[in-house]
């Protein structure tokens, strides 16, 4: 699911990988050739795209429009819009929050980051879902095959708390990775700093 969400941001073109439109430098980017009407359409259709993600998150990953307990057309809609607005809050959270990436971060994030960790995550979680169908935590029918669709949350949890904790042992390693990197950056963009100073106060 976070690889999803992340590789949605980048799809979309949302910060910290705006990197098509580069509004911190090129004025809001191509849109700067339009205006009104035009203007609008373009942002609308942002706006929609980043929607229709926390749409497709919501029903990949977070139930769909299943609602605890009863189920009833107008609040299964409600319940949806209602989850896929978790997906679109966070999008624009970070959006404001998280400062645009070069290329070439980007693209080591990506081949060092979400590939290897792609891989990582399908091996496992396969390979744990296949342990839990041996000893009987995932429903299944009458010709041995995953029944998902028809289960209830009883019996769906079990496998569910075992893939979340998969999940954040997975993560959990990669993010403290990933903050030393960033102060291993930050030292290094100071010491450089620190040997300019130096070089320019002995010229």
């Amino acid at each position: 699911g976070v690889l999803f969400f992340i590789s949605s941001q980048a799809e979309t073109g949302r910060a910290p990988f705006d990197l098509i439109e580069a509004e911190s430098e090129l004025v809001a980017g191509f849109n700067i050739e339009y205006s009104g009407m035009k203007f609008g359409m373009f942002f609308a259709a942002e706006f929609l795209h980043v929607f229709t993600n926390g749409v497709l998150i919501t029903v990949l990953f977070l139930g769909g429009w299943y609602f605890p307990g009863w189920q009833m057309p107008l609040i299964a809609f409600m319940w949806l819009g209602l989850k896929a607005f978790i997906p679109y809050f966070i999008s624009l959270w970070i959006r404001n929050t998280v400062p645009r990436l070069r290329i070439d971060q980007v693209m080591r994030f990506n081949w060092f980051f979400l590939v290897p960790l792609s891989i990582v995550n399908v091996l496992v979680l396969a390979f744990l879902v296949m342990i839990l169908k041996e000893i009987g935590w995932v429903p299944v029918d009458e010709t041995g095959a995953m029944a998902l669709a028809d289960a209830t949350f009883i019996e769906l949890l079990p496998m569910t708390i075992v893939l979340f904790i998969s999940n954040v042992l997975i993560c959990l390693p990669i993010i403290n990775r990933l903050r030393r990197t960033g102060s291993d950056d930050r030292v290094a963009d100071e010491q450089r700093a620190q040997h300019a100073i130096a070089h320019a106060a002995g010229d």
